[in-house]
């Protein structure tokens, strides 16, 4: 069942970690927790490409029953708590997963953003098919949470939710941050079905879709093909640290005088605040423009390409 989820060498290939690698340190631990069994690994910990097909097989696994492992081959440095939750399960009959994601929320009067989570099985599927439970909290871009909805997700059903109908507008049509922090978790025995959740952005000419994304990182470095005068880049942060982030950001190698605010600044984000950063072209290079970001806590990185209007949008994960 592993081979059919990836037919590559390796599930991730920045570590070099085989997915039968990955799932046999799940069975051994009984890892119940996606996040740790990532932590423990160290896979999805670079560029994180590999998260949707971790978390694919991460599913699969934890819906299959399976013997105590030996004593000896547990891994020492999982906590007190985490050995008590496992020991749990084990005691229960039952297996649960908890996976994460956070979007970046994009918004004005003609620009909103909406969350799908859904749970459809295929149709030869047989097994029992299990609800599992959506938690998100909103936060605006200065880090108060505005909103904590939690849903039931039935088998063969799905959520659509506009998350910018709980954030304030600006009267003159900027473009706001906002965040939304997914939590997904079932305590059912059986069969998993499509839990991965992705958003997408609505404008007045144009729609955009992503998966959302766990992880983070503190330095980022990018290089990035110029674009026209009429494309907008901008870089969406997400502070996920619990202290105030002091974010400084500049043009690498520009022959323009790197002190010019245009081409470098400094900023603070609040916890579970975020940030819209536009990136200026470095006009001395007809190619592209490299740009060095450094923060003093942890940040989620998403890049969104637009219109000056924002009536065409595109976004990607950074990071």
């Amino acid at each position: 069942m592993i081979d059919s989820l990836n037919q590559d060498k390796y599930i991730c290939y920045c570590q070099k970690v085989k997915s039968e690698d990955f799932i046999n340190y799940i069975r051994l631990n009984n890892i119940t927790d996606f996040n740790l069994a990532c932590n423990r690994t160290g896979v999805a910990s670079k560029c994180s490409a590999c998260l949707a097909n971790l978390e694919d097989i991460f599913i699969l696994e934890k819906g299959k029953y399976y013997k105590k492992p030996s004593k000896r081959k547990i891994d020492k440095k999982l906590s007190l708590m985490q050995s008590v939750i496992n020991k749990a399960d084990m005691l229960s009959g039952q297996t649960s997963f908890k996976l994460e994601g956070i979007v970046p929320i994009l918004y004005n009067s003609e620009v909103s953003t909406w969350l799908v989570v859904s749970n459809f099985y295929p149709k030869i599927l047989s097994k029992k098919k299990i609800p599992f439970h959506l938690m998100c909290d909103i936060f605006d871009s200065s880090g108060n949470k505005v909103k904590t909805i939690n849903k039931k997700i039935l088998p063969d059903s799905n959520v659509k939710i506009c998350l910018t109908d709980y954030l304030e507008l600006d009267k003159n049509k900027i473009i706001i941050s906002g965040s939304a922090s997914i939590v997904r978790y079932s305590n059912y025995m059986g069969s998993r079905g499509s839990t991965r959740p992705h958003f997408f952005y609505k404008t007045t000419g144009s729609m955009a879709t992503l998966h959302t994304q766990d992880g983070y990182l503190k330095n980022l470095f990018m290089s990035l093909a110029n674009g026209t005068k009429t494309e907008k880049k901008i870089l969406f942060i997400k502070n996920i640290g619990n202290k105030i982030n002091k974010i400084s950001w500049k043009i690498q190698g520009s022959k323009i005088n790197i002190k010019d605010s245009n081409f470098s600044d400094n900023f603070n984000i609040m916890p579970n605040g975020s940030h819209i950063l536009s990136l200026p072209q470095d006009i001395s290079d007809s190619y592209h423009t490299n740009y060095i970001i450094k923060s003093s806590e942890r940040i989620k990185t998403y890049l969104i390409v637009a219109s000056e209007s924002f009536d065409s949008i595109s976004v990607d994960h950074i990071g």
